[in-house]
């Protein structure tokens, strides 16, 4: 399945081979994989890869995660190297700045790191706040996640 994990965030990918097609919206997609909600992750005939919002009425129920499978597992890679750096900078600048107020500043910079690497391996991750990425850029910033 080119790379991509067993599960990330809430999404579990099928294993290879266990895929199977569905119509979506008027068009065919491969299902790779399904969140906790029912939602689907489903490739394009073309490969784009999308998040396939199943709720009834959904605003935006097509989300893109990615250009191919490939970019998508890239893309989760760097995710987790990221986070896992970030994390681990953000405890020992505890350590050191206990009780500074820097928290809010280094969310940011980590939110613009990830940003910048996601972009540079599929700038369309950003197009516009409705992607799967965007929002979760957000969340970092913010200090959500």
């Amino acid at each position: 399945m080119t790379g991509l994990p067993k599960q990330f965030f809430n999404i579990t990918f099928l294993p290879p081979r266990e895929f199977f097609q569905r119509t979506f919206a008027g068009a065919e997609y491969r299902v790779i994989g399904e969140d906790d909600v029912g939602n689907f992750v489903g490739e394009a005939g073309n490969g784009t890869v999308y998040l396939l919002d199943t709720a009834e009425g959904a605003d935006h129920p097509l989300v893109y995660l990615a250009r191919d499978r490939r970019t998508l597992a890239a893309a989760v890679k760097i995710y987790r190297r990221h986070r896992g750096m970030a994390m681990a900078a953000a405890f020992l600048s505890a350590l050191v700045h206990r009780g500074g107020d820097n928290e809010e500043e280094q969310a940011r910079k980590e939110a613009a790191g990830l940003g910048e690497k996601l972009s540079a391996l599929d700038p369309e991750m950003f197009r516009d706040e409705f992607t799967f990425w965007s929002p979760l850029l957000e969340e970092i910033e913010w200090g959500m996640l």
